[in-house]
């Protein structure tokens, strides 16, 4: 896995972390529950972008 992926990946747990503590405050719990999902979906673009680019430099075959 590469750096940046990892980093998206820690920054997820983090969130997930602080969600499963008790807190006061819905507000609070729905921004980080949104951010989460925003952190999913930016892994779900960097993964396959990443793969190509190493393909791309490795000469991997994609098909």
């Amino acid at each position: 896995m590469q750096q940046s992926s990892m980093q998206v990946k820690n920054l997820m747990c983090e969130y997930v972390s602080i969600l499963t503590q008790p807190r006061k405050g819905g507000q609070d719990r729905n921004s980080l529950e949104s951010n989460i999902r925003v952190y999913q979906q930016l892994e779900r673009i960097i993964e396959p972008l990443l793969f190509l680019i190493n393909a791309d430099n490795t000469d991997i075959a994609l098909l």
